[in-house]
């Protein structure tokens, strides 16, 4: 009986516990389903068991993987070549690139080989190299540039223009293919082709403007040859022509910049011609810059907000321009740029620099004074007459026996005959063309510099105190000491003659002049 009790017992105790399992196993399941759902509800991404469903169908699963791997662009870096595809847009401001390739944020171009706006809203396929890398933008250099559709390279091929920016003009002549431009030593021979033969309508000669040289002189020439009364005639677009004393030859400026003789082969073949050419002029360009100023002066320290001079001007030929303005931050900047001429402009950034107070800063030269040329102008005189020296009421000639300085220090600046001047304290300057020979045979003296106290503004062109010729001879210096007299320094330059005259009361300020 005992082993038969013992027996039931057993079976009541195994049914018993396969209760109390299949109970806590369901019981696990219940809490992990309401920990899932707590989690989804509290947004948390955590995946519970290893096949938690994302909710995202296939489709939706290949889009996520190519977002992905477009995470992991491939990055370039300066000089590398790029090939792209695609259709090419116009950039809208100015800065250091002119187009871009649509839907394509990273990539910026231009060109210096090929006028790139003859491909805007096409589908083209361009190589070029990386110039300029910011914060994973890039900058390229266009070396090649095909379309896609032969028929868009056809049309193309009609298309006549030729672009000079050495010189700050170009020449459209759309599809008017009868004439071509050819340039030879510095010389633009314009051409007419007919029956596949080339006509010389004109030669065009360029020259850099040279404030005080007595041939390049754009301001002084203009002037000269307005004031003669000869014919002229201005373009459909603006330029004007003028003829030179009744010769075949003209002359027409880009003002400030550039001047240009032209020899036509008739006066109807320089009108004709005249409707095709351009200018890129200064204030033109100054427009430009000023309309789009924080996308040409930027740099990773300062972004200019707002400008308040702009000087655009040639250095050996390379158009340039120095802004001066204040920082998103309030600072006091200036911004010095390169300027490229094409069928766009676009800048090369040289440097940016805070100035402290930009009310000292000179366009013409830098905070000491020093300037680039010697205009015809006169300096004038500063505001600030009360912190340099009392207003005298005496007469002029008390008043320039008196030594008067802006300040102490040198003044140094650069004549446009090639040679610096170093005054020993602040004076004021002009230059212009003279004829001198102080009655000396073979002496020739064809520009002169005079150099007086600021007070003094009203005799600097009549009777400065101290005059710096440039003097052509062949004669000695010791000749020219000989027999030019007392009140004279006489200087060699090179294979000419400086000669510095001077009044009693600057003489100390005469000898201390150098000429370098």
């Amino acid at each position: 009986m005992a082993k038969r009790k013992n027996k039931k017992f057993n079976s009541g105790t195994l049914f018993i516990t396969v209760i109390l399992f299949v109970g806590i196993f369901l019981a696990g399941i219940f809490i992990g389903t309401g920990i899932v759902n707590q989690d989804n509800e509290n947004g948390s991404s955590q995946n519970v068991g290893t096949n938690y469903d994302d909710g995202l169908d296939e489709d939706e699963e290949d889009e996520k993987d190519e977002k992905d791997e477009s995470s992991e662009e491939e990055r370039y870096y300066m000089n590398d070549v790029v090939s792209m595809t695609g259709y090419l847009n116009q950039s809208e401001a100015v800065g250091n690139y002119t187009h871009y390739i649509e839907d394509n944020e990273k990539f910026g171009f231009r060109s210096s080989e090929y006028f790139l706006n003859d491909f805007v809203g096409k589908e083209i396929e361009l190589t070029g190299t990386v110039i300029d890398v910011r914060s994973d933008f890039y900058v390229v250099e266009v070396n090649d540039i095909e379309y896609k559709d032969e028929e868009d390279d056809e049309i193309e091929d009609n298309l006549a223009r030729y672009f000079f920016p050495e010189y700050g003009m170009y020449f459209d002549f759309g599809y008017n293919t009868g004439y071509t431009i050819m340039e030879e030593e510095d010389v633009l021979f314009v051409k007419e082709i007919n029956d596949e033969e080339e006509n010389i309508l004109a030669t065009i000669s360029p020259f850099e403007c040279v404030p005080g040289s007595d041939s390049q002189d754009c301001d002084d020439l203009e002037d000269r040859f307005t004031g003669l009364g000869f014919d002229s005639f201005t373009s459909s677009e603006g330029i004007s022509f003028i003829n030179i004393a009744e010769t075949p030859q003209w002359i027409f400026f880009n003002r400030g910049l550039w001047g240009y003789y032209i020899s036509p082969s008739s006066e109807s073949d320089l009108i004709d011609i005249s409707d095709y050419m351009y200018l890129f002029e200064k204030q033109d360009v100054e427009d430009e810059l000023t309309s789009n100023i924080d996308t040409v002066c930027f740099d990773d320290n300062y972004t200019m907000d707002d400008y308040y001079q702009i000087e655009v001007y040639l250095d050996d030929g390379q158009m340039k321009a120095t802004i001066v303005g204040e920082s998103e931050e309030g600072d006091d900047i200036s911004c010095e740029l390169d300027i490229n001429l094409g069928d766009d402009i676009y800048t090369d950034l040289i440097k940016i620099t805070t100035n402290g107070d930009v009310d000292d800063l000179d366009l013409n030269g830098s905070q000491d004074q020093e300037t680039d040329d010697v205009h015809d102008q006169p300096m004038t005189q500063p505001d600030n007459e009360e912190e340099n020296g009392e207003e005298s009421e005496e007469t002029e000639d008390f008043k320039e026996e008196t030594s008067f300085s802006l300040g102490e220090g040198t003044q140094t600046f650069s004549s446009a005959r090639g040679f610096d001047i170093t005054l020993s304290e602040m004076m004021m300057y002009s230059g212009r063309i003279v004829s001198e020979d102080f009655s000396i045979d073979g002496l020739d003296c064809n520009y002169k510099i005079g150099i007086t106290h600021w007070q003094n503004e009203d005799q600097l062109e009549t009777d400065p105190g101290i005059g710096v010729y440039y003097c052509e001879t062949s004669l000695s210096e010791d000749d020219i000491k000989t027999n030019i007299g007392s009140n004279y320094i006489v200087e060699n330059a090179e294979e000419n003659i400086i000669i510095i005259e001077y009044k009693d009361h600057y003489k100390e300020a005469a000898e201390d002049i150098i000429i370098d």
